[in-house]
């Protein structure tokens, strides 16, 4: 007579198998979208004065502190840095704030978004160092 495992016990075997692995599963996944969460902006749409000046509002929906030194604006047309100031929404120089999350501030740019003083869309990429978060914004600007 051949001895086996008893179904029953089988059973539970393969229940704790089943909760090990989704254990695995969720703290993987809980720290994977945590590391995602933690660095992210929001940017409310932009709008362009005098073909020269472009401003937009960014706000800090991740769950760190985000310094603005480490917010990057690439101009897609040329393929250089561009440099920003930065404001209190009252309209208040905040140099280089460290934005704390839900809070909001006013990015500017001051580069001509014009052809010989012609309408143009102009293309930034704005990147947060540190995580992999980005978003391109087109601007319509006239001269």
């Amino acid at each position: 007579m051949k001895k086996g495992i008893t179904p029953i016990i089988s059973i539970i075997i393969l229940l704790l198998l089943t909760i090990g692995l989704a254990s695995a599963a969720w703290t993987y996944m809980s720290g994977y979208m945590s590391g995602l969460m933690s660095r992210a902006l929001d940017i409310i749409p932009a709008s362009c004065i005098g073909g020269t000046t472009v401003t937009f509002l960014v706000r800090n929906i991740g769950t760190d502190n985000v310094g603005t030194s480490g917010i990057n604006v690439m101009n897609l047309d040329t393929g250089a840095a561009e440099p920003l100031t930065w404001q209190y929404l009252n309209g208040t120089a905040a140099g280089s704030p460290v934005m704390p999350t839900g809070s909001t501030y006013r990015g500017t740019l001051t580069t001509p978004c014009t052809t010989a003083g012609n309408a143009k869309t102009c293309k930034y990429e704005i990147t947060l160092t540190a995580s992999s978060w980005k978003q391109n914004i087109p601007i319509s600007c006239t001269g």
